[in-house]
């Protein structure tokens, strides 16, 4: 594998569309031919040696082995993996994202050098038991999903961090105990592995992440301990819980920590017991209607229960058992339906929902700002008809749109462009699922030049014609497939750019995917420039957000090809200049291969870059005696340059 880098300064950018005069002064730094001017670097990591063993295929790189997948031929069938301490005198380190992915796996045995678990590394396979070696840091996102029967985890005692998702949905989970090394529980760890009956959690946890255990409805005793100082909503279902006590070390409830099922069969509402009385609590797209706020009178618990007309207790009164258990039916919200003819809305108290778009022959939508006086504040979970907006070519959203709901505009055949309203905070998965035609993603500043999206979500953006996204310093992850660029090389300008601003945004494996004319840009040492690294593609550097318009306003891409990065036109000796010796050189090569062709004799024999550089007449097709007369001519002043 060999990565390829570009690092631009800030109005080396505009260069993007015009010449691009580059001599090579060293096999991986190239300097414009003007000692004042940007300086591009083209930097390589050298590709690592493969090695297959057991069917599995290891990378070595110098002082380190990392598995790299399973073999193709073995990997539906492989159900048994032993990964050695070493492998040709080198520590196994990691396992490298998607490596097992779907595998028919039902045994491993980890290496005691393994640190790294790689997202989707063992994602949809049969295990059923895990033990982890004491080497273990990191446990990448989606790494054992849906592992349907897997029965037994035993975490190692130097676990860092365990991803998102990282076991959702694995079944055959019963018990789960976290290790004291744990600090933090990401976003829907165990979510739905409805049959974990038992959780005994680290002593070092602080945080979790919302969802962590959502849709475990066996789950009925937790005890979070003095050491949680945050927790997200909708961490728990309250199915087999009576109560949940939240300690006075957490300041911050931004959302309601249960989640609850409208038509479960539970007759009572489950305590949630609050012990900070300046906790502060809020709705943030959760219900608390279904739960008593156990709390001290006068208490920032008890204001917001009063302000949401929830049911309340103090504490005396939970334990002496004098307040309203039973549970009351719920007040629906009042709504009411519009129909505009081009969409119909749903008006409900605090904004309006568009739930249905049907456009005809028109070319664009636009979700306004208000609807008679109403903000629109969502458009809903689709997907919407598509046969019915088949000319729709661009979509705006109003400003007051903050969520966009799974599979919206799935499939909208003619989509060329989207642009996000300046308080967008959500954008479901698969919300612009296979638009193919879909080129063009923008987000409007908000009014204190401010984000609020905080994810792309997986297959958001899959299967589309990607020319150009800004992702905003407010996205600190991308989901697999969040953005999936397909057939670029079909476009005419044949380039997709997707720039993140966010330097430490968090990249799932396979977030980020396009054919060889993807481009990744962002800033130097960030996690998009490792990104593009780990997974062969371009990257650019960029230095301040300013910058962006220059690129933006690019429409020439053909100075991003592989082949002319480091070129200088009609320097074949690749001396940094442009001469008559040039010319000599190819007609050298042509003549008498032996000696001045690229494996001649002769020390100053054409080289792979001079074969570049003096291939001016139709670029790509190889060195002939046009291209001599071409660099002839360019001396003489026949013309400027060789475009």
């Amino acid at each position: 594998m060999k990565t390829k880098r570009i690092i631009a300064a800030i109005t080396a950018l505009t260069i993007l569309g015009g010449a691009f005069p580059i001599s090579t002064v060293s096999n991986n730094v190239i300097a414009s031919a003007n000692a004042a001017a940007d300086v591009i670097t083209l930097k390589s990591q050298n590709e690592p040696n493969g090695l297959v063993q057991n069917n599995v295929k290891y990378e070595l790189y110098s002082d380190y082995a990392v598995v790299a997948y399973a073999s193709p031929k073995y990997n539906e069938n492989l159900t048994k993996v032993v990964i050695p301490d070493e492998i040709d005198g080198l520590p196994v380190v990691e396992i490298k994202g998607g490596a097992f992915d779907s595998c028919d796996l039902v045994n491993v045995k980890f290496g005691k050098n393994i640190k790294i678990i790689g997202d989707y590394a063992f994602n949809n396979t049969a295990l059923t038991e895990i033990e982890f070696p004491e080497s273990l840091e990191k446990i990448g996102s989606n790494s054992f999903a849906y592992c349907d029967k897997l029965e037994k985890v035993v975490f190692n005692d130097n676990l860092q961090s365990i991803g998102r998702y990282a076991f959702t949905s694995c079944r055959a989970l019963t018990s789960v105990e976290l290790p004291n090394s744990l600090v933090k529980l990401d976003k829907g760890t165990f979510k739905k592995c409805d049959n974990i009956t038992e959780v005994k959690l680290g002593s070092s946890l602080k945080y979790i992440e919302d969802e962590a255990f959502k849709s475990c409805s066996m789950l009925s005793n937790i005890e979070l301990g003095n050491g949680i100082v945050s927790i997200g909503k909708k961490v728990f279902d309250d199915d087999n819980i009576d109560s949940i006590v939240i300690p006075a070390s957490i300041n911050t409830l931004n959302g309601c920590p249960l989640y609850s099922n409208y038509y479960d069969d539970k007759t009572y509402d489950t305590a949630i017991i609050i012990k900070n009385y300046d906790c502060m609590l809020s709705s943030n797209g959760t219900d608390w209607r279904k739960f008593v706020i156990v709390c001290e009178e006068n208490s920032e618990p008890h204001k917001f229960a009063k302000e949401n007309n929830l049911r309340f207790c103090t504490p005396e009164q939970y334990e002496s058992g004098e307040y309203e258990k039973e549970r009351k039916p719920l007040e629906y919200e009042e709504y009411s339906v519009i129909d505009l003819g081009t969409m119909k809305c749903t008006m409900y108290a605090d904004g309006c929902s568009i739930q249905d778009i049907s456009m005809g022959d028109a070319e664009e939508i636009i979700i306004p700002d208000e609807i008679e006086g109403v903000p629109v504040i969502e458009v809903s979970a689709g997907p919407f008809d598509y046969e019915k907006n088949t000319k729709v070519k661009k979509i705006i959203f109003g400003k007051n749109v903050r969520r966009i709901g799974s599979l919206a505009f799935f499939k909208f055949p003619a989509l060329e462009e989207v642009i996000f309203g300046e308080n967008i905070e959500e954008i479901g998965d698969c919300a612009f699922y296979l638009c193919s035609s879909l080129a063009k993603v923008s987000f409007k500043y908000n009014s204190d030049s401010s984000y609020h999206l905080k994810e792309i979500k997986r297959n958001t953006f899959y299967f589309s014609q990607i020319k150009m996204m800004v992702l905003p310093e407010s996205v600190e992850y991308i989901e697999r497939y969040g953005i999936y660029a397909r057939d670029i090389w079909s476009t005419t300008d044949g380039y997709s750019i997707v720039t993140v601003l966010n330097p430490e945004c968090h990249f799932e494996y396979d977030s980020v995917r396009g054919d060889d004319r993807l481009i990744i840009c962002g800033f130097d040492n960030s996690t998009a420039e490792k990104y593009a690294q780990d997974n062969d593609i371009l990257f650019m550097q960029i230095d301040s957000i300013e910058d962006l318009s220059k690129l933006e306003n690019t429409t020439e891409y053909k100075y991003l090809d592989p082949f002319y990065i480091g070129r200088l036109a009609g320097d074949t000796n690749c001396d940094g200049q442009i001469d008559l010796s040039d010319a000599v050189l190819i007609m050298q090569a042509l003549s008498n291969p032996n000696r001045y062709g690229l494996n001649g004799s002769d020390p100053k024999h054409i080289t792979e870059q001079g074969v570049k550089n003096g291939d001016v007449h139709f670029p790509k097709n190889g060195i002939t005696s046009t291209d001599a007369l071409w660099i002839q001519d360019y001396l003489l002043g026949d013309f400027d340059s060789f475009d």
